[in-house]
């Protein structure tokens, strides 16, 4: 089945919509904009302000997807719209609180993604992604890397280290944690359901696994009546 919502997908880093293709299938209408991410100037208010165009741009109700760090600007973009037209579902998300940047959010759970496969390039104002190969073992871990697996090099650096105010959201939340992740372990992923204030979805397997195995969407959509097929 297809769900009717119009859906907005934030990536990971390094991820980009490609990523989603198992996920885009399952809407009438997918939508995400993180080939702006390849542009090293970019900043969250800009990313956030053509987010916001794209999404409104089609008819509601309103999926925000948020996986790893694209949790940060999937929350950002709920708090700006009405929230009797969202859910919110974050994937092994990555939650800020208010005031935190992303860089200070990793540190404050303990991830070493970023020290173990990226440095800082101040002078073009990035976080460049040195070991491809390492990165995507453990992306994908613990099943195989797929043979079409592609990475970006690069990830604005203001993404990682801006931080915005957070407004408190009315809207269903869930919290879909993978409980064999190698990128972000368990515990950590719990603390930042709660920080979500999330209903937690709890799945065997590993970080890039609920992008392929997208079962938990009947969950995130259940009892959601706009979202049925043929209700508009």
């Amino acid at each position: 089945m297809r769900w009717a919502a119009s859906c907005i997908a934030f990536s990971g880093f390094f991820l980009r919509r490609e990523a989603w293709s198992a996920v885009e299938a399952r809407f009438e209408r997918f939508v995400c904009v993180d080939a702006m991410r390849d542009d090293p100037e970019l900043g969250f208010a800009a990313y956030l302000e053509a987010a916001q165009r794209a999404l409104l741009e089609l008819p509601p109700p309103y999926l925000l997807l948020g996986h790893s760090f694209g949790a940060v600007p999937a929350r950002l973009l709920a708090q700006r719209l009405a929230p009797e037209r969202i859910r919110l579902a974050l994937i092994s998300g990555l939650a800020v609180a208010d005031g935190q940047s992303a860089a200070e959010a990793y540190q404050a759970t303990a991830q070493r993604s970023m020290s173990d496969f990226c440095r800082l390039d101040a002078a073009q104002g990035r976080v460049a992604l040195v070991d491809q190969e390492a990165f995507a073992v453990r992306l994908h871990a613990p099943d195989p890397v797929p043979g079409h697996s592609r990475l970006a090099g690069y990830e604005p650096l203001s993404l990682l280290v801006e931080s915005l105010p957070l407004l408190p959201l009315a809207c269903p939340q869930h919290y879909v944690l993978c409980l064999d992740d190698q990128i972000a372990d368990a515990s950590s992923q719990a603390a930042s359901a709660e920080l979500a204030g999330a209903r937690r979805l709890e799945r065997r397997g590993g970080h890039m696994g609920p992008l392929r195995e997208v079962g938990w969407l009947d969950e995130v959509c259940r009892g959601w009546p706009q979202c049925l097929p043929g209700f508009f």
